[in-house]
């Protein structure tokens, strides 16, 4: 392959690579194995460049304003649905915190079954169970 092509076909990897979401990284990777080689990426190296995700896109952090107030916005698809994390100030009311999640046509049976419920912030557990609202 030429000069000119092995450039053209580079750009095209590396835009691939980027629109995938996957770190440039990988490339790197990718250019040390020989012509007869393949790399064998440890899986923390592959969730590290975005490579595997566990089924759980990144979350995308908005803050967003209603004629109640503002509240922040954390939204992230998986492969069981959208999930959403919404934090607001509710004037005279104090601070909300609402979850939605794809319940897989399972809600009652989440609702029967899940009695304790945590919000976990780097890694520290907080138990919510006491001050859920419904």
């Amino acid at each position: 392959m030429d000069a000119d092509t092995a450039q053209i076909v580079s750009a095209s990897v590396v835009q691939y690579i980027r629109d995938m979401g996957i770190s440039t990284e990988l490339l790197t990777l990718m250019t040390e194995a020989g012509p007869s080689e393949i790399i064998d990426v440890p899986v923390s190296t592959q969730i590290r460049l975005n490579v595997v995700n566990n089924g759980e896109g990144p979350t995308v952090w908005s803050v967003e304003s209603v004629p109640a107030g503002i509240y922040l916005k954390g939204e992230r698809q998986t492969s069981r649905g959208m999930n959403k994390f919404i934090l607001g100030c509710v004037p005279r009311q104090g601070i909300l915190l609402q979850v939605l999640y794809d319940s897989e046509r399972r809600g009652q049976e989440i609702i029967k079954t899940f009695t304790e419920h945590s919000l976990f912030i780097n890694h520290d557990q907080i138990p919510i169970t006491n001050i859920l609202l419904g």
